[in-house]
Formats: C-alpha cells, structure tokens, sequence
C-alpha cells in the first residue's frame, strides 16, 4: 500500500503490539504472576506494555517528525521480537 499510495503523500505504516496490558486480560487471567511470567521469559523489557505505549508510538506517527518513514510496520513489543 505504501508503494502505491506514496506517490500521492500518503504514508502507510503499521503497528504490531505485543502483550499489552489490558483490563479485559485482567479479567481473563486473573493470575497475573503467572502471565508476568510467560512474558517475562519471552521480553527483553521486564515491564508490562500498557496502552499508553501504544498510544506514543501512533502519536508519533501521526506527527511531523516521522514524515519520512513509510512501509514500515513498528514493532512495540518490549523486544517479544527478537527472542
């Protein structure tokens, strides 16, 4: 999309979350040492991604400064990725 729109100055990115924190998996996983856990062992990051984190990465896409980066899909994953 980004090759066929981008001569028109449209942008097209993409974010890939990774294990966001959320009330609806509070809800489900009410156990939330052992989802600390599963995450924990598969994360560079030893924090729970939140919402927030999402919300910045979007914020910055839709910002000026990143009129120069399409086509790309932007992992927020606390380093899920690479493990």
């Amino acid at each position: 999309m980004a090759q066929e729109l981008g001569d028109r100055g449209i942008r097209v990115n993409c974010v890939l979350p990774g294990a966001i924190q959320t009330e609806e998996e509070l809800e489900a996983f009410p156990d939330q040492d052992a989802v600390q856990a599963t995450v924990f062992d598969k994360q560079i990051l030893r924090r729970r991604g939140q919402a927030n984190d999402i919300a910045n990465v979007v914020s910055f896409l839709l910002s000026p400064d990143s009129a120069f980066i399409t086509g790309q899909t932007i992992c927020v994953d606390g380093g899920w990725t690479p493990l």
